[in-house]
């Protein structure tokens, strides 16, 4: 079962901006390419396209990020989502020992020690209530 992100204003600002990175990249590229720079404007295009490619996707993400699972579990295990260029944290429910609540995270305390944390402000209390209620079935949270 996914736990997807809740919509926030911040998500929407940042898709503006890279929106705006991707159409100010077009702009120079376009002016660049018949402008007077003619050479050096064909020669940099490739990295205008680029970043034009990369921050429209990055830009793309961030409008649609409602549709993406923050925490996806199942019968055996929960994935937390990191970012866009880092993989999401795969974690087996029995290495889980206990949950503990500080301030707005919950901290999985694993076998091994080592503690990893899912940022509550990231889904909506209704999501977050349902993900508790589940995760309590596999270990005590407190």
């Amino acid at each position: 079962m996914g736990y997807k992100f809740k919509e926030n204003s911040f998500s929407k600002i940042a898709g503006s901006i890279w929106l705006l990175i991707a159409l100010a990249n077009l702009g120079l590229m376009i002016y660049m390419i018949t402008g007077l720079t003619r050479g050096f404007g064909l020669m940099m295009s490739p990295i205008y396209l680029f970043t034009i490619l990369v921050s429209g996707a990055i830009s793309i993400f961030h409008f649609r990020i409602t549709k993406v699972d923050y925490v996806r579990m199942d019968d055996t295990s929960l994935s937390i989502f990191k970012s866009l260029a880092l993989p999401r944290k795969h974690i087996k429910l029995s290495k889980i020992e206990q949950g503990r609540m500080i301030g707005s995270k919950l901290i999985l305390i694993l076998n091994n020690e080592k503690e990893v944390e899912i940022n509550t402000k990231q889904l909506t209390i209704k999501e977050f209530e349902k993900l508790k209620v589940r995760l309590q079935d596999y270990f005590m949270i407190s």
